[in-house]
């Protein structure tokens, strides 16, 4: 049985942790296209999702992200049960798990985002 049946992102603002969203997806700079990135989590918490410039209908199940860490690093990214295996520009090597990602979002800004599940009332 997987850990989330509905899962979420909850990203909080890095510079004023105060300011949170929840979506179903994170929205991403990468370090190998200039375009925005967009990921959902699938598979029940083992593959990625991801697509480019908000076109979800030209996307892609995929093992792996690359993006730009909130301390301006690239970084590569796959999942396992939904815990995060990070490695600097897919180095693995030299990579880390976490349940957690930090990254750049569209905004510039730098955001941390982490899994929940979703309920309605």
């Amino acid at each position: 049985m997987s850990k989330y049946q509905r899962p979420v992102f909850v990203n909080q603002l890095m510079s004023n942790h105060s300011v949170k969203t929840v979506s179903k997806f994170i929205a991403y700079k990468t370090w190998n296209d200039s375009s925005l990135w967009f990921a959902e989590v699938v598979d029940d918490g083992n593959a990625f999702f991801h697509w480019h410039q908000g076109k979800k209908e030209e996307g892609h199940k995929d093992t792996i992200i690359n993006y730009i860490s909130a301390d301006g690093k690239p970084w590569q990214a796959t999942i396992k049960d939904y815990v995060f295996f990070h490695s600097p520009k897919g180095d693995t090597s030299r990579g880390h798990s976490d349940t957690i990602i930090t990254y750049i979002s569209g905004d510039n800004a730098a955001y941390e985002g982490s899994f929940a599940e979703w309920y309605d009332e």
